[in-house]
């Protein structure tokens, strides 16, 4: 898909710049099991892993994982030049050098205020994500290519309520001592 995509772009615009930001595999694998799990995801951590990163199902396209293999294909239709590598965790960290190297790259001035163009949103802890994913276990009817409407055991909007509580109270729970439970089991998928 990535690469449809991107041909797409070069056969209407060869001289684009793309802008491509890359995350941490762990953070985006975790992430990615957050989002599932608040979407209603029933699927194990490991499950999830090999149902991203295809070892289930070598027909799936999981191009949009392997940064590698995108970057290597933006610069053969485009050039390196054509192309600014972002790390997303600069730009939590870094705010003031991204505007910088993405002015110098694009070839304006952005004159934005650094600390309010970048989202502050958390997501779940990882106590947070094995709570709900409980949870999705005992109220979500088994979905194995969760993909859309959730089909709850009790009526939707109880079961959308009680996911806004546990992710209230998850948010504002301290997360100091978090010692990233899920990395742990992420490592040996990777």
């Amino acid at each position: 898909e990535a690469e449809v995509v991107l041909k797409n772009i070069h056969n209407h615009n060869s001289e684009v710049k793309i802008i491509l930001v890359v995350r941490n595999q762990i953070e985006l694998i975790r992430s990615r099991y957050s989002q599932y799990v608040v979407g209603g995801g029933r699927k194990s951590l490991g499950e999830f892993v090999k149902t991203l990163t295809g070892f289930q199902n070598s027909s799936k396209d999981y191009f949009q994982n392997y940064y590698f293999q995108i970057i290597k294909l933006i610069e053969h239709l485009f050039g390196k030049d054509s192309l600014l590598v972002i790390f997303y965790e600069d730009l939590k960290n870094n705010k003031a050098g991204i505007i910088n190297d993405l002015e110098s790259f694009i070839g304006c001035d952005i004159n934005w205020n650094a600390s309010n163009i970048f989202s502050r949103r958390k997501g779940l802890s990882d106590n947070g994500i094995k709570i709900l994913r409980k949870v999705n276990l005992a109220l979500v009817n088994d979905n194995k290519d969760f993909s859309g409407k959730i089909k709850a055991k009790v009526p939707i909007f109880i079961y959308n309520n009680l996911v806004r509580i546990l992710r209230g109270i998850d948010y504002y729970l301290p997360n100091s001592k978090n010692i990233l439970i899920l990395d742990r089991e992420l490592k040996q998928y990777l």
